[in-house]
């Protein structure tokens, strides 16, 4: 999906790069090998990085200006809170769990699943407004202080605790 965005984004700004990171999923072996040839396809391979599998998320999440996360399908979303740990404005799919960490242009971009249009919409809007994308990626590091953190996680299993003993 974003290798499909990449033409007309690439159009309106044409130094942007794409890094892919990870490594073909169970049951997607050669999955890597298709997209860069779609991208070939596509006359925008000179403009993607494919990393594979990494180790040093933190590193590599700090020389991104934002992420996008074009799921189909995504239980949970640790990448997306793993970006916003790091600062960074997130835009992702809205299936899975994803929604239940973004809110649609409070702390992230929430795009229809599969809507290229929409996809390439939303990141254009982030990369020619800093601001507002600043805005998102402060509400993003606000979100993982205030619901997704050791400490965070760790008081909501206490109240739950604390809930379940006195209904007992």
């Amino acid at each position: 999906l974003l290798i499909s965005a990449a033409p007309d984004i690439l159009k309106k700004n044409p130094t942007a790069s794409f890094v892919i990171v990870g490594a073909d999923g169970a049951g997607e072996s050669g999955y890597t090998d298709q997209m860069k040839c779609m991208a070939q396809k596509n006359k925008v391979l000179d403009h993607f990085i494919f990393l594979g599998k990494r180790d040093d998320i933190p590193e590599v999440m700090n020389t991104f200006d934002l992420l996008v996360v074009p799921s189909r399908a995504e239980p949970f979303g640790k990448v997306i809170i793993e970006a916003m740990a790091c600062n960074k404005c997130v835009i992702a799919s809205e299936v899975g769990g994803i929604p239940e960490i973004l809110i649609d242009g409070e702390n992230g971009l929430l795009v229809p699943s599969e809507d290229i249009e929409a996809l390439k919409t939303a990141i254009l809007k982030v990369i020619e407004n800093k601001e507002f994308a600043n805005n998102l990626a402060n509400n993003g590091l606000s979100t993982v202080r205030d619901h997704f953190s050791i400490d965070a996680l760790v008081n909501k299993t206490q109240q739950l605790y604390s809930n379940l003993i006195k209904d007992q």
